[in-house]
């Protein structure tokens, strides 16, 4: 089994994309990040790398852009 990381390694087409929502009956708010690429045999594929709690008064496009680099900067990021 090929791990998503190969995966990566071998595909020309990679795109992250992040969310972040409110449930708001618990009234909590959360962040995710989402890597989408081509396999070898062009199937779109794409894995979530992380989710996690995220202050709402947090949502700013500043905020957002550092808790993704802050994700990119984790080990368990470089050995999925």
């Amino acid at each position: 089994m090929v791990s998503i990381k190969e995966h990566l390694r071998q595909s020309h087409r990679v795109a992250f994309t992040t969310d972040t929502w409110t449930d708001n009956y618990k009234k909590k708010s959360f962040i995710s990040l989402t890597c989408h690429y081509i396999s070898d045999k062009w199937a779109l594929k794409e894995v979530t790398l992380g989710c996690k709690e995220f202050e709402p008064e947090k949502k700013t496009a500043q905020n957002i852009q550092m808790e993704i680099c802050k994700s990119f900067d984790q080990p368990r990021f470089l050995c999925f």
